[in-house]
């Protein structure tokens, strides 16, 4: 189940305001940053994308040599 997510302005607000200044498209990504609690990823976490209707995909983090 996804954790649900709090933005500092509502999602709505966020697109019309980037809507002014650039034409969204299917597939852009918007980036709002890192919600409060968010630790850093370490070695041996797993980091798990699900888009609703699309599916999910998981991936390891690693570290670096």
């Amino acid at each position: 189940m996804a954790t649900p997510i709090c933005l500092f302005f509502p999602l709505d607000v966020v697109l019309r305001y980037i809507s002014r200044v650039m034409t969204l498209l299917p597939g852009d990504l918007i980036l709002t940053g890192t919600p409060a609690g968010v630790g850093a990823l370490a070695h041996g976490d797993q980091v798990t994308v699900s888009i609703e209707g699309v599916g999910s995909i998981s991936n390891p983090v690693v570290k670096e040599d």
